[in-house]
């Protein structure tokens, strides 16, 4: 069991562990027409590429927990103001959730985070995602605005709650 920046090797099973996960998360909450957009727009292998090769304050590449290696779990995250980082996606596998994984994944991302000066950390998540939810206020996040849903298709009217937490020490 290994968090790793992802290899380019693994980019087609990258993309089909955040397809299950992103269908998994939110088949209950977006329509499958939604879903699909989001995937096919964002997590295209050329999409994917581009982005694992970039890696600065601001976007700090996906990173990838590994069992046996199989890619059961990943985070992304980022600058988006001065010392301010945000948790751009975390997912697990729906069949390796519960066992600690999501807890490692976000605080390699955190202390990650903190080398770069950050002081606060926000995550933008659905009003409807009851487990994010949880789990976020669990890890000491506070609910602090709603926002439009990050994906802005004109389309679509989805809101996410802006959680944000103190990284001071």
């Amino acid at each position: 069991m290994t968090i790793e920046k992802l290899s380019n090797d693994s980019i087609f099973q990258f993309i089909s562990f955040l397809e299950k996960s992103f269908k998994d998360t939110y088949q209950n909450i977006y329509p499958i027409e939604y879903i699909e957009k989001i995937i096919n727009d964002f997590y295209s292998p050329d999409n994917i590429v581009r982005d694992n090769n970039k890696d600065s304050e601001d976007w700090q590449g996906y990173y990838v927990y590994l069992e046996n290696n199989k890619i059961v779990g990943a985070i992304a995250g980022g600058q988006v103001q001065d010392n301010i980082y945000q948790v751009f996606m975390l997912y697990v596998h729906p069949d390796f959730q519960s066992r600690g994984i999501g807890t490692e994944l976000l605080d390699f991302i955190t202390n990650k985070q903190i080398q770069y000066n950050a002081t606060t950390q926000i995550v933008n998540v659905s009003v409807d995602n009851k487990s994010a939810i949880d789990y976020y206020e669990y890890k000491k996040f506070k609910k602090i605005k709603v926002v439009k849903n990050w994906f802005l298709y004109s389309e679509y009217k989805f809101k996410d709650y802006r959680y944000s937490r103190s990284l001071k020490i």
